[in-house]
């Protein structure tokens, strides 16, 4: 009987320990295909991380002078139409030579602000600007300098999608149609796109009635703004860019509220 007694006892042991190492074998591998614990750091969402970064580059226009902010100025207004994140390289009163230093000392023409562009590249490029080079600066000097600031986009951005557009004004001005050749031959030579607001037909004498869309210094008010963008967006989407576009009945329902805000005193300058 005490030999039987160990026996049992010895048999009950094992069949104990072999059990302990299938929970510990079947707890460890229900550990490798667990899911990750939940993390303090928020992860982006797939919208987010599949949406298009855009970056604006240009002058008061651009950067919203006029609007109640640069969230509801023409370049996010467009962006925001578009589905796109809105980034901004935008001094008001400056051009590809214009500084703007008369309206800020730390104004700095395009070319003088490739240094601070922002390191990861964007998806697309809008570069809206000369309207304060045209009528200061000879022609052939405003070409000149597109040109060299181009080549030097190029080389900061090589992959970027690149769309220029025709320097003009919401005031009825008629761009020059040199001007706009020579965009269209950069453009050509740069791989980029061209948005034409005078041919598309919302700029330029007579095509917009600005009476309500203009602050008292001569810039865009948010009246303004929310046209432009809207404008804008619909010329983009037209492009046919190689990057994603919102369908446009999604954005329809959104448009920046605010009333026009006051902006200093100055010249019509954008």
């Amino acid at each position: 009987m005490g030999l039987l007694a160990v026996g049992v006892i010895a048999g009950t042991a094992a069949m104990w320990i072999d059990f302990d190492n299938r929970v510990e074998e079947t707890a460890a591998q229900a550990t490798d295909h667990a899911a990750p614990l939940p993390s303090d750091t928020p992860t982006a969402s797939a919208t987010e991380q599949a949406k298009v970064v855009s970056l604006w580059i240009g002058d008061g226009y651009t950067a919203g002078s006029g609007a109640t902010s640069p969230k509801t100025g023409e370049s996010c207004v467009a962006a925001d139409e578009l589905g796109w994140t809105c980034k901004l390289d935008a001094e008001r009163g400056t051009g590809f030579i214009s500084d703007g230093h008369a309206f800020d000392p730390s104004n700095d023409d395009l070319a003088g602000r490739l240094d601070d562009l922002p390191a990861t590249a964007p998806d697309v490029v809008i570069v809206d600007a000369g309207r304060n080079d045209l009528g200061v600066y000879g022609q052939s000097a405003v070409i000149d300098a597109m040109e060299k600031y181009f080549a030097q986009l190029r080389k900061v951005y090589p992959d970027v999608t690149l769309v220029q557009v025709v320097p003009w004004r919401l005031s009825q001005e008629e761009p020059d149609k040199a001007m706009t050749a020579a965009v269209i031959n950069l453009m050509d030579k740069y791989d980029g796109y061209v948005v034409d607001p005078v041919a598309q037909g919302w700029a330029g004498a007579g095509k917009t009635d600005t009476s309500d869309l203009l602050a008292a210094d001569g810039v865009a008010n948010q009246a303004g703004h929310q046209l432009i963008g809207e404008k804008l967006a619909a010329s983009l989407r037209a492009l046919d860019l190689p990057v994603a576009v919102a369908d446009p009945s999604e954005s329809a329902s959104k448009s920046p509220s605010g009333s026009p805000s006051e902006s200093p005193s100055s010249s019509d300058e954008g």
